[in-house]
Formats: C-alpha cells, structure tokens, sequence
C-alpha cells in the first residue's frame, strides 16, 4: 500500500521540480549590456507665415451666351401676306420699329372710313340732342314753373344715349386706326431673324405665328454655380469677371475683363443638381462675344472680411491645420474652410491664435503635438528633405 502511493506522487512531484528550475534559469538569465541612447535629430518642417488679409477668391464658371428677349411675332389681324422686307429672312438684322411684314389693309381701311363716318354722325346726334334738351327745359320752365320736370321732360336719357354714342364711335375709331397699323408687322427691338412661318401671299389669320425673332443688343450669360460660391459672390465688396478664351475662341481676347451691366441672382436653388444660377447682363459694344457662344470665365470676388489663405497641402489628413509655435513645439487648429480652389485654401480667421504664425506647409501623417521641430521657410517648388 505504500509503495502504490509513492508511485502515484512521482508524477506531480517531478512536474513541480522542472517548474521551479525553469524559473530559477529565467531569473538568472545574463541582460544585455545597455547603451546610452544618443537623442535623435530634431524634425525639419517647411512653414509659411500667415496673418489674416484680404484675399480676391478666383471662382471658375461658365456658360452659354444667351439673349434676354426671344420673341415669336404673331398677327394681330387677318388677312394676305403681301410683302416682306427682306430685313426678316433668316439672320438679317434689323431696327427697332423697321416694317418686317405687311398684310392687305384694304379691309381695314374701309373699317377706319366707317368709323370715322360714324363719329361724325354720332357728334351731329349728339349735338341735336343737346339742342333739344336745352328746348325741352325752356318750354317746361315756361308752362311750368311751379312744377319739378322729370329726367324724360327734359331728354335726359336721349342726351345720354347720345353721348354713350359719341364715346363708342370714337372708341371704334381709335380701334380701326390700330387694326390699320396692325398690317403692318414692326420689329419690337434691335435683332435679328432666327426663323420664318409665312410667304408671300399666305393668308394668314389672327394669332398666326409670322417668324421668331432674336434680341441682338441685350445679351446674358447665366452661370451655375455652388451655394457657397453664390454666398461668396453676394457678400463681396465687389466683383470682377475676367474672360478665359476657350482653345475653338481664338478671337476672344483671353484675360480681358468681361463688362457687365447688371448681375441677377434666382431666388431658388435647382432641385436635381443643387446650383444656384447667376446671370450676368453683359454690356454687348463693350464685349465681342456672339449669341451662343460657350464662355469659360474666372469670377474675382473682393471679399469685405480679412482671412486666412495657405496652401492646400496645409490641410493634414486628418483635418487638422498644424503650425509651430514660439518655443519651436508643433501645435495645431481645427480650421472653418470658407473657400478652396485647386491650390489653395482660405480660412475664417481663428481668434485664438496670435498672428502671425509659422503654418506647417505640408504635415507629415506621423506628426505629434508639442514635438519639438525645426522649420524651413517655404517657397513655392521647395520640399522637405
């Protein structure tokens, strides 16, 4: 019995043994001879100076040169075609009042000479229903003066007839003398002819479409631009629009600034693609651009508000703007973007901060703050080494 027990604690006994001696070894184990650890060289980082300023923002926009009035000439009258000026075939231009059309006035001169003549004959009924009302009041004042005479005894109500008379025939007149000019289709402004509906001889009747016509003075350019841009745009002191000659515009002047008489703003913001457009209302003698044309332009807005502008690459990863401080340490600001083109930023300017201060140009994805940094002024074209 004794033997069976020894044999069953070998087991245990010996496993706790080679426990205790691997412990012993490990705690015994030679360390590795320590060296002192040179610090190690300070980080070079590229900076710039930034202090708030004003800054012109440079916004791209294009657009499609269009006109303000796009008229479809319609007939007022009926009746035949019987001449066109030549003034309204296909791109010809015209005046402002040029006769474009005219249609037979024959008709409407026999409606002017039944007008006229029924004006005379409705002043001669006028006058003789005066003179009898006038009678009429005589003779009732005389064989009754006691006696207040009624609206009848005195031919009021044929006086008044007469008189509503008068005014339709002259209202017929003034009708006749305008369907007489109507024969005659004039241009309502300075333009040109995009398209023709009638020929010579063609009746036409009243509403019939004659041709359309383009304005060739009054021309726009309508931009689209992001709200943003369009904020930007309306807060400026003011706005310059620079012409960027496309490469299939080889007449356009390129860097010329565009004249602009007026800007309209749409009071609502396109629901598919979010723009917000812009229409410039372009000087046309000043501006050698052609309807239709396809203009790439650069808007120059002079912003009121002081801010800061650095270069895109400023912007780390993260979206953190770094930047040394005075005790050459590395800090950092989360920055409010007002704007940003290809190239650059420009920031709301961060109160905190005393300016000018050492912005990192381009921060590496590892940089740490309050680490201690060399800096290197930067110019544009110079990298970190």
């Amino acid at each position: 019995m004794p033997e069976i027990m020894i044999k069953k604690l070998i087991g245990p006994i010996t496993i706790i043994v080679a426990i205790i001696l691997v412990a012993v070894l490990v705690m015994n184990k030679p360390r590795p001879e320590t060296k002192e650890i040179k610090g190690q060289q300070a980080l070079t980082l590229l900076t710039t100076k930034l202090s708030p300023e004003k800054h012109p923002l440079l916004i791209p926009a294009e657009g499609f040169v269009s006109s303000r009035w796009q008229t479809t000439l319609s007939s007022q009258v009926a009746g035949q075609v019987v001449e066109i000026s030549d003034k309204l075939l296909v791109g010809n231009q015209f005046s402002k009042g040029d006769v474009l059309l005219k249609i037979n006035p024959l008709d409407y001169q026999v409606q002017l000479a039944r007008a006229q003549a029924n004006l005379k004959s409705a002043e001669s009924n006028l006058a003789e229903q005066q003179m009898q009302a006038e009678r009429a009041r005589s003779d009732w004042n005389k064989l009754n003066p006691d006696r207040k005479p009624s609206d009848f005894n005195l031919r009021l109500p044929q006086l008044g007839s007469a008189q509503s008379n008068l005014q339709a025939a002259k209202d017929e007149l003034r009708l006749a003398h305008e369907n007489l000019d109507r024969t005659q289709i004039k241009a309502p402004f300075d333009g040109f002819s995009v398209s023709r509906s009638v020929d010579l001889g063609e009746q036409v009747q009243i509403g019939g479409i004659v041709a359309e016509i383009i304005d060739g003075n009054n021309l726009e350019l309508k931009l689209s631009l992001t709200l943003s841009q369009a904020t930007l745009i309306e807060q400026a002191e003011n706005t310059q629009f620079m012409l960027i000659q496309p490469a299939s515009e080889q007449h356009l002047q390129s860097n010329a600034e565009l004249s602009v008489a007026n800007i309209r703003f749409e009071p609502f913001i396109e629901s598919q693609n979010r723009w917000r457009s812009m229409t410039l209302e372009l000087v046309n003698q000043s501006n050698d651009v052609l309807l239709g044309q396809f203009l790439v332009i650069s808007i120059i807005s002079n912003q009121a508000d002081e801010m800061l502008a650095l270069p895109e690459s400023a912007l780390s990863i993260d979206g953190r703007i770094w930047y040394v401080d005075a005790d050459s340490r590395t800090q950092f600001f989360e920055p409010e973007v007002i704007y940003k083109n290809s190239a650059t930023l420009y920031l709301d300017v961060n109160s905190e901060l005393e300016y000018p201060i050492d912005v990192v140009v381009s921060p590496p994805n590892s940089i740490l703050p309050d680490t201690e940094v060399t800096t290197e002024l930067w110019r544009p074209g110079n990298v970190a080494e």
